[in-house]
């Protein structure tokens, strides 16, 4: 009657009160013997991999000293159902909050524990940031304890002058999770490409000129990687206001016109999403700096987010759809809607046909085949980079995660609001506060996460109410399709087949169809719409419908 495999990590922490003075080696070779593991093949590979998985295992369930003279080791064990948390080591707050938000994304955290840590000489295990994390997800998912030691994770963590963090200062978690992004992209290869397949995205920045000859041409567009979007809160009541302030448009005018091929000319600069991320992370600015008091402050004004949100009005693809219906909206009556979609392409539309349809995907290669008529406008001019057509779930995403905040600018205190993921269970909302977990319901989200005025309390004798300073900071969004295949975080029985591997990896990538590539049009008005290529014959082609909808932090 041997306890699964995923419950051995727990036996080192059952005998540390009556283990101590031994070694990490003697408890995991105790451990080992228990469960009569047979060693693999003597392939070298295969001996690498169980040296490893032993050395992850020691560092799991290490013995430590007790001071205690009055230990007792049930009070330290977790119940069944119970969710293990991090002990703060002093104002360790902010790691602890982002590292449960971290685990309980099952396709970062499972595939994290299957990267091979690096073991130079020059980067023991003790200084790996990539591998003390993998050992604090390992600890999270099978041991029996309350809460893991986070000190080992603590100083690994180096600053960028390579010392180890302060226990005793509180930091901002946006830099938080920011620097550990970049820590764990450096350690390795696979740990990078992990970050980026789970929370990185692509941005563009881009020029529009406004002339009114040249209206909508793209003059130059710059691309940048992200794995966390800014959302601007001072002013705005919710997250799409918000976004939509990502994405508006600044006017360069006057003086302030841009340079293009040695001339001053009127456009537009704007920021809009090319990519999105199966797990969206947006940071909420809720630390400003008052210019009038030199200060740093917290803004604690009243600021919604949806449980479900639509992303595609902030993409290229959304903001073009936008444009577009704005020009049909604003052309004068009984104006033939394909004649308005392709005005400002007609002079260049003689000369660019065959080989702009030589560009053009299959599929609207064939459709144009069948309807030669609709297909000579141009769809598109040579400089400029391609667009895609998306299912419209790529653009749907839902709350799962927030990192709440209270306080002031200059002190406070970190905790998260968590909704596991799976298809098994409930799906039940939990605060990890430290090393408190407790059942959380999203009924309480709006009293405890949007700020604002606190309308329960009485106002004071001038009639004012007090404002609530406990509000959310970050916000984790998956996209709707991803979190409804992921697998639970949660322990669970495995038969004799499961009992020596890790979770299967999640395919984050099935959730997207196959993109059709088409040019991008030399209009901001004239991209290719779901409207154009029906009219063109693609029978298939579909678009989302988008809602209404940014940008740094202060060290708290």
């Amino acid at each position: 009657n041997l306890p699964a495999v995923e419950d051995g990590a727990g036996v080192a922490d059952l005998l540390a009160p009556f283990t101590t003075g031994t070694t990490n080696a003697d408890a995991t070779a105790a451990a080992t013997a228990a469960f009569d593991v047979e060693s693999p093949p003597a392939v070298s590979a295969a001996e690498g991999a169980l040296h490893r998985t032993s050395e992850l295992m020691s560092a799991i369930g290490g013995v430590t000293s007790r001071s205690e003279w009055d230990y007792n080791p049930a009070a330290y064990l977790k119940d069944v159902d119970q969710r293990i948390g991090l002990r703060n080591q002093g104002a360790t707050c902010y790691m602890n909050s982002f590292l449960q938000q971290l685990y309980h994304v099952p396709s970062f955290s499972s595939k994290l524990l299957m990267v091979e840590a690096p073991q130079l000489l020059e980067d023991p295990l003790e200084d790996s940031v990539l591998f003390q994390l993998q050992v604090l997800f390992g600890f999270l998912r099978v041991s029996q304890k309350k809460f893991y030691e986070t000190l080992p994770f603590c100083r690994s963590f180096k600053d960028y002058d390579g010392e180890p963090v302060s226990l005793s200062e509180q930091k901002d978690v946006y830099e938080f999770g920011t620097m550990l992004f970049e820590k764990l992209e450096h350690a390795h290869k696979d740990a990078k490409e992990l970050v980026d397949t789970v929370f990185g995205g692509r941005l563009v920045y881009q020029i529009i000129s406004a002339e009114p000859n040249r209206t909508g041409e793209h003059l130059s567009e710059r691309e940048e990687a992200y794995t966390m979007l800014t959302a601007e809160v001072k002013n705005k009541s919710c997250l799409e206001d918000s976004l939509e302030l990502y994405v508006a448009g600044e006017s360069l005018s006057g003086d302030n016109k841009y340079s293009h091929d040695g001339k001053l000319v009127e456009a537009v600069r704007r920021c809009a999403l090319r990519t999105l991320p199966s797990t969206l992370i947006v940071h909420l600015k809720r630390f400003d700096f008052n210019l009038e008091t030199f200060t740093k402050c917290k803004v604690n004004d009243y600021f919604s987010f949806p449980l479900k949100l639509n992303m595609l009005p902030y993409t290229e693809e959304g903001i073009a759809a936008a444009t577009k219906t704005a020009a049909v909206a604003s052309a004068p009556a009984g104006a033939p809607a394909a004649a308005l979609a392709n005005k400002e392409l007609e002079d260049e539309g003689d000369g660019a046909g065959d080989e702009e349809k030589s560009n053009v995907g299959a599929n609207v290669e064939a459709a144009q085949d069948d309807k030669s008529d609709k297909a000579k406008s141009p769809l598109s001019s040579p400089p400029e980079p391609y667009t895609v057509v998306r299912e419209p779930r790529y653009y749907e995403y839902e709350l799962k995660g927030i990192v709440a905040h209270t306080g002031t600018a200059d002190s406070g205190h970190y905790y998260s609001f968590i909704q596991e993921r799976g298809t098994a269970g409930t799906k039940q909302w939990f605060e990890f506060n430290d090393k408190d977990v407790l059942p959380f319901s999203t009924d309480a989200i709006p009293k405890e996460c949007f700020g604002g005025v606190d309308a329960d309390t009485p106002p004071t004798a001038n009639g004012q109410r007090r404002v609530r300073n406990s509000n959310a900071y970050l916000l984790v969004y998956d996209r709707v399709t991803a979190a409804t295949e992921a697998g639970g975080t949660g322990r669970r029985s495995r038969d004799a087949s499961e009992q020596r591997q890790l979770p299967p990896s999640v395919s984050d990538t099935a959730i997207e169809a196959a993109p059709l590539a088409i040019p991008r049009a030399a209009s901001a008005a004239s991209v290719v719409s779901t409207d154009e290529l029906t009219a063109l014959g693609v029978e298939e082609a579909k678009g989302g419908e988008g809602g209404e909808g940014g940008a740094g932090g202060e060290d708290s």
